[in-house]
């Protein structure tokens, strides 16, 4: 059990060896189980993680959203492999910039699950990989999503994100938000229960081969004074299920095709 961050440094191989580190009952607003802070080659794997959120104490005004499970600032080559990440009162796992933009992360074969806020959270970030992992049940204060990219200033970036072969399921808001200051993303090949909002892309985003059960791929700012756009997206032999797509006049170059229903008929 931990009552602070564990701060891993470069160069690291940290191997949990099927363990569990528990983050004990606490207050704060914030907090990181795990922090990796402007470091380089770092590889976590093989055990639990797990947050306070069922003996949280919730006092105060605050939200108390921001308590995470692997916090990615400012690092490069960082490798998040076979763990299970849950019970945080804010996120997964959570990337962004600190004295760089955070480069060359991969977050696979992990399970994710029954945290407050998020799944994983990309708020500066560039060649991410999401592979393989199970992600689900978060619900608890906003934005609920599986998997959100959405800067908070515009010095960041989050761009050439991989989300491929994800299984994401049982969200209190989308499975996937687009939302600030994203590039280039693909999200191919996985299994997503539940909807998929994207207001801003600034180069390419594609969806493709991807299994879209009870929900709606909706692709544009619901603002009509927003100034967000969607720039050349490709949305290409999915398999739809009670699912929709639909988008509006702020969206650039959009392509739907091949897509079918369960019934394997083409829309």
């Amino acid at each position: 059990m931990v009552d602070n961050s564990i701060n891993l440094f470069s160069n690291l191989e940290f191997d949990l060896n099927s363990s569990n580190i528990i983050m004990k009952k606490n207050s704060n607003t914030h907090y990181n189980v795990l922090k990796i802070l402007n470091k380089e080659n770092v590889k976590i794997f093989n055990g639990k993680i797990e947050g306070d959120r069922d003996y949280h104490n919730y006092e105060g005004e605050s939200s108390h959203e921001w308590g995470m499970g692997i916090r990615v600032e400012g690092s490069k080559n960082v490798f998040i492999n076979n763990l299970k990440i849950f019970n945080m009162t804010g996120d997964g796992v959570y990337i962004t910039k600190g004295l760089s933009n955070s480069n060359l992360v991969r977050i696979q074969d992990c399970v994710i699950y029954r945290n407050r806020r998020q799944g994983i959270s990309i708020i500066s970030g560039e060649n991410v990989e999401i592979i393989n992992n199970e992600i689900y049940n978060i619900n608890g204060t906003s934005p609920q999503c599986g998997i959100d990219l959405e800067a908070n200033y515009e010095n960041q970036k989050i761009d050439n994100i991989y989300i491929y072969n994800n299984k994401l399921f049982d969200f209190g808001s989308r499975a996937i938000k687009l939302y600030n200051q994203v590039y280039n993303v693909k999200i191919e090949s996985n299994m997503i229960n539940g909807s998929i909002n994207i207001e801003e892309t600034k180069e390419k985003t594609e969806i493709i081969n991807n299994d879209l059960i009870d929900g709606t791929i909706y692709v544009g700012s619901i603002y009509e004074d927003s100034k967000k756009v969607v720039n050349n997206i490709e949305i290409i032999n999915n398999t739809l299920s009670n699912y929709e797509i639909e988008y509006n006049n702020k969206v650039n170059n959009i392509k739907i095709e091949e897509n079918k229903v369960s019934e394997q008929e083409e829309v």
